[in-house]
């Protein structure tokens, strides 16, 4: 739902409506609100409680800092370069962790 009334406030921004920007700045808003606090989503697995939360979290992060800076890309306010950078930086990092913690799932699974 937040993604759908993204695409609307930037429909209205780029229309030029002023009520644009605001619905644009509070969807996205909450959709990195929801990417930071994904991060905290418990373990499913039993033995790798250590390292799901240290990969969740890190995703969590980067997803959020990556939206923000797209926001504030879009809204053409300073620092966008930088949560951009920091965001996809992470989140390469965060896929190349996540390919690991699957070898490691598969791996545990072929043990039993």
């Amino acid at each position: 739902m937040g993604v759908i009334i993204t695409i609307i406030g930037l429909i209205m921004k780029l229309y030029g409506i002023k009520e644009g920007e605001t619905l644009l700045v509070s969807a996205m808003s909450a959709l990195a609100l929801v990417a930071f606090f994904a991060g905290y989503i418990p373990c499913p697995y039993e033995n790798f409680h250590g390292v799901w939360n240290f990969v969740m979290k890190l995703t969590g992060y980067s997803l959020g800092a990556a939206i923000i800076g797209l926001l504030f890309s879009i809204m053409h306010w300073s620092g966008s370069s930088l949560m951009l950078i920091v965001g996809a930086v992470g989140l390469v990092f965060c896929a190349i962790l996540w390919i690991w913690f699957y070898s490691l799932l598969k791996k545990n699974s072929n043990k039993q």
